[in-house]
């Protein structure tokens, strides 16, 4: 009798968590992102603009720029395929299914924001399911790790911070789809690393990742010792991972060749790297622009590059504006670097974009309910920032580094997961503040944020499965081993 009741508690938390998942999905599909100008580089293939709009760009100085850009989400676009594509990342991976979608069941001729953002949601779903089912297969107390970390993972792929990037076209979200997908794919290969199948997905989901951004060219050589470490300390075969160690190497750089050589911005980028940058954290920017050239850029410091101002500076000086210039600065200075850091770990936890609408021109709003950002105020309220940040992080960091190899499959695979993670997490926010400096901040730590969002939530877990084990409630089930493949 205990037993029935206990499986009915967990089967009515499990229908619990899904169902109200998909309620509040569906309640999420009117409302997306306002565009601050970035669609208009991703959109060329396949629109020339939204509906309702003589022109893709009207004049600054019209009313309709107001309705345009930044201040209402726009969802409904023209639907054109052109060969006129000069921009790629992965984010089209995406997006193509739902344009496929709506071509066959809502137009051919007008594109329906919410219909490009199905496969995010499908697979976000799938991930909640999945995730249930493998706490499920593993785990004694199963109850345990659904609110330690299937409830809140529900909250954050719900939340609008987040998923508004799924009703636009930001390139944030691939970084949301791919990012789980790399964890997957990581902790699969390293179940079964002699599978082809694991491998091409491993292969497939770095380079997904990888692609989404060009900030994100990193992401090979960050996983690299993931995928190597047990093997070469198992001497398995040298020249096979000699060959990956090089194909790590070589595939941001190519990656990043492609996507820097199709970059129409990249002038702006580096602008930004500079004077909304590293130059903003110096003690003297004055004797660095006299180094580089610039006598005259201290009046530009903390200027967008996208200003009539900026632009102008930005076409007088485009041929000094370059990564030499910015490393030389860097070099010169290295304290930027710390101080850099600590500037943003200060900005970690915000996830709101209060600068962008979220929902369409004359419609109201329901983006700001307290169930669907719920996550965004529990992030801003008590996670850490500053100083605290970096010492949970390093704890985090010892937890799992010692917990990796753990005969528990759960405390393992989590363990696994929550390094990678945190190691992620530091690197885009360092990326972030250097390569694009602190316009947008915000928006650009959005992988930062969602790493550490995930790091809390198995850091939480893992405490609790030690405890568990402890007081010998057990934690996995038994005949399950580590190296079990995914269910």
């Amino acid at each position: 009798m205990i037993i029935m009741r206990d499986l009915w508690l967990l089967k009515s938390v499990r229908w619990f968590i899904l169902v109200t998942f998909l309620a509040l999905s569906y309640l999420q599909l009117d409302t997306g992102l306002a565009d601050n100008g970035d669609f208009t580089r991703v959109i060329n293939l396949f629109s020339p603009g939204p509906e309702g709009f003589f022109t893709n760009w009207p004049d600054p100085a019209s009313e309709e720029w107001q309705y345009r850009f930044t201040n209402y989400w726009i969802p409904f676009w023209k639907l054109s395929f052109l060969p006129r594509y000069n921009w790629f990342s992965s984010v089209l991976l995406i997006w193509i299914p739902g344009i496929i979608a709506n071509c066959i069941f809502f137009s051919k001729t007008t594109l329906f924001l919410p219909m490009v953002s199905l496969l995010p949601r499908i697979l976000s779903f799938l991930l909640i399911w999945k995730l249930l089912r493998y706490i499920d297969s593993r785990s004694l107390m199963p109850i345990v790790l659904y609110f330690s970390l299937v409830l809140p993972l529900s909250l954050i792929l719900i939340n609008t911070d987040y998923i508004a990037y799924f009703n636009s076209f930001y390139q944030e979200t691939a970084s949301i789809v791919f990012l789980f997908l790399v964890l997957f794919s990581l902790n699969d290969y390293r179940c079964n690393s002699n599978s082809i199948s694991s491998i091409l997905l491993l292969a497939f989901s770095v380079f997904c990742l990888t692609t989404a951004k060009l900030s994100f060219f990193y992401i090979p050589v960050l996983i690299l010792p993931f995928v190597l470490w047990k093997r070469l300390l198992n001497n398995a075969n040298p020249i096979r991972y000699l060959t990956m160690i090089l194909l790590a190497i070589i595939t941001p750089l190519l990656c990043a060749s492609i996507l820097v050589l199709n970059n129409p911005y990249a002038k702006y980028n580096a602008f930004h790297r500079l004077y909304n940058g590293v130059l903003t954290f110096s003690e003297n920017p004055e004797s660095h622009l006299r180094d580089l050239g610039m006598e005259d850029g201290t009046n530009y410091l903390n200027t967008s590059g996208w200003s009539k101002e900026g632009a102008a500076f930005i076409e007088r000086y485009k041929d000094k504006l370059t990564y030499q210039s910015f490393l030389r600065v860097l070099m010169k200075e290295p304290k930027i670097l710390l101080k850099s850091m600590k500037y943003t770990s200060n900005n970690m936890q915000l996830i709101t974009i209060s600068y962008l609408g979220k929902t369409r021109r004359n419609s109201a709003n329901i983006s700001n309910a307290r169930i669907l950002t719920l996550w965004s105020v529990i992030k801003s309220s008590i996670f850490p920032r500053g100083v605290w940040f970096f010492i949970f992080i390093a704890f985090a960091s010892i937890v799992f580094y010692f917990n990796v190899q753990s005969n528990s499959e759960l405390i393992s695979v989590f363990s696994y997961s929550g390094l990678f993670c945190t190691v992620i997490c530091l690197f885009d926010m360092i990326v972030a503040i250097l390569g694009e400096g602190k316009g947008e901040l915000h928006k650009h730590l959005l992988l930062s944020n969602l790493s550490f969002d995930i790091t809390f939530l198995l850091f939480v877990s893992i405490l609790l499965l030690i405890v568990m084990k402890r007081l010998c409630l057990g934690d996995t089930k038994p005949g399950l081993h580590k190296t079990t493949r995914w269910n």
